[in-house]
């Protein structure tokens, strides 16, 4: 990859808005997984119909989106490392195609946003799930990594000329500090309501608090301990020390000593707060 190096071989599946092509892509998907024995024909389709990743449900989201003009997306990394690989789906993605005003720079972020997730796991050599899941660390790290990571590498590459930034449509892409500025205004105006400053939830308001104000976390702990620290320093620790341990050795305090730090962040004047952001 072009700023991360590989995470070794990867399946990427979009799925359209033609239900008949959905599964036949499924078709596709299943084809290779039955005939390695990594699923059975029954597992694969009940698999198709999953509402966590299954290509119908992708299928829906993105169909839904355009008989409504209500521009809805998902994508993720859904496993795979059971057969040697990430395995990666998503809806058509809105801007890439065009469609509904969506701007494809955002898309461009979460292709790198997804490919993140697929660094993290290429630490982790454990198949058990609740291992895996206990060395990616809570939703706030995992993601909101991805959400710093791709956002900053973003910028990067298109200010350096080594990512094409696609025609937008309707009103002009905001530039990185707007969209981190953005993100501390859903934080402010939403922490009050949550049970913690940085959740370790998908779910609700809390989740999206766990992306946006995990996001500025991370940006924060690259801020104070350079940029290469997650792939070069963090990540080759998780394996031998647990994440939390990984965590107290790269960044000198505990989880929860960070935590409170980044409280005191959050109380800063936002001049103070974007200080720490990278420039372009």
């Amino acid at each position: 990859m072009i700023s991360w190096g590989s995470s070794g071989r990867l399946e990427y599946w979009v799925v359209g808005t033609d239900r008949d092509t959905a599964i036949a892509l499924s078709d596709a998907f299943c084809k290779p997984r039955v005939e390695r024995v990594d699923m059975t024909a029954r597992e694969c389709l009940a698999d198709r119909t999953n509402e966590d990743h299954g290509f119908l449900m992708y299928h829906r989201i993105v169909a839904d989106a355009l008989a409504n003009a209500k521009p809805a997306s998902s994508a993720g990394h859904n496993g795979g490392y059971q057969w040697g690989i990430h395995r990666y789906s998503s809806s058509l993605p809105l801007g890439f195609a065009g469609q509904l005003e969506i701007h494809p720079e955002g898309d461009q972020i979460t292709l790198l946003h997804e490919y993140w997730h697929s660094i993290q796991m290429s630490f982790i050599h454990r198949t058990d799930h609740q291992i895996r899941k206990k060395q990616m660390g809570p939703v706030r790290f995992s993601e909101g990594s991805a959400v710093a990571m791709a956002e900053i590498t973003a910028e990067n590459l298109w200010a350096t000329g080594r990512l094409s930034r696609a025609a937008s449509q309707g009103d002009p892409w905001p530039n990185f500090k707007q969209r981190m500025i953005n993100k501390m205004n859903f934080i402010q105006e939403k922490i009050q309501d949550c049970d913690s400053v940085l959740p370790d939830t998908y779910e609700g308001v809390d989740g999206r608090l766990a992306y946006k104000s995990g996001g500025w976390a991370v940006a924060y702990l690259l801020y104070r301990h350079g940029r290469g620290v997650l792939r070069e320093r963090f990540h080759p620790r998780v394996a031998e020390l647990g994440w939390e341990g990984a965590f107290q050795k790269t960044f000198g305090q505990t989880s929860t000593q960070f935590i409170e730090e980044f409280k005191g962040f959050l109380g800063l004047p936002l001049e103070k707060q974007i200080e720490i952001l990278p420039k372009f």
